[in-house]
């Protein structure tokens, strides 16, 4: 039976919801179309650490968000501001094609890392990360956002085009995944940007239904039939 998954920001080192969130970042990026292979301690330190809230002079700025149903981990969201050196290549690459980006890079926030397990799949848990994701930067005064993704065979993509993205013209060669320095099988990223919906709470509080609705006509269709007399 599924439940609507609680998010929770994760806010220091040592937190014990920090390894079950590496564990399922290494289950998702193992499979297609990454096909990368980590040892979890190197994605607590290369990925999870990185993204653990610091304060610069107007408030925190990155953000790891985990989704739990009782003590278990069904996904994680992560978000930093895009000029942060959170990961020097993106940030190197997007300092590249400033001029491509109709968008000052210091309002946008960088929607880094998304993963869902994949019994939640289909019951719009992606979308709820993005969206919390972009509350908490609208909060922090981010206006835009830029996300990075495979430029084939990515699940996540499509939630943002469905919020009206622009796709960078430019694609990212890339020779090594994010953590641990590990081999990829996606070598080239295509990144989306635009703007935050200015009623992004109100998105939010709807989402939440749709995603309770979801799960609810998940559970009714797996429901195993009545033992009848």
């Amino acid at each position: 039976m599924l439940q609507v998954p609680s998010i929770e920001q994760i806010y220091f080192n040592g937190d014990s919801r920090l390894r079950p969130l590496a564990e399922l970042y290494a289950q998702v990026f193992s499979e297609p179309p990454y096909g990368e292979k980590y040892v979890v301690d190197e994605i607590i330190r290369d990925v999870v650490d990185q993204h653990l809230p610091k304060r610069d002079g107007v408030g925190l700025t990155q953000c790891v968000l985990t989704g739990r149903v009782g003590d278990n981990t069904i996904g994680f969201g992560m978000c930093h501001g895009a000029m942060l050196n959170v990961e020097p290549s993106i940030r190197s690459f997007l300092i590249e094609q400033e001029e491509l980006f109709p968008l000052p890079l210091d309002r946008a926030v960088f929607m880094s890392e998304l993963g869902v397990v994949p019994e939640y799949r289909g019951c719009q848990i992606g979308k709820l990360f993005i969206l919390e994701r972009f509350v908490w930067a609208w909060q922090r005064g981010y206006v835009h956002y830029i996300m990075r993704t495979a430029d084939e065979g990515s699940r996540s993509s499509q939630f943002y085009n469905d919020l009206g993205a622009t796709l960078l013209p430019e694609l990212q060669k890339v020779e090594k995944a994010v953590a641990g320095n590990a081999d990829t099988d996606s070598k080239y990223r295509m990144y989306l940007y635009g703007n935050i919906p200015d009623n992004i709470e109100e998105l939010l509080v709807e989402h939440r239904r749709t995603v309770e609705r979801r799960i609810d006509e998940r559970n009714e269709a797996t429901k195993p039939p009545a033992v009848t007399a």
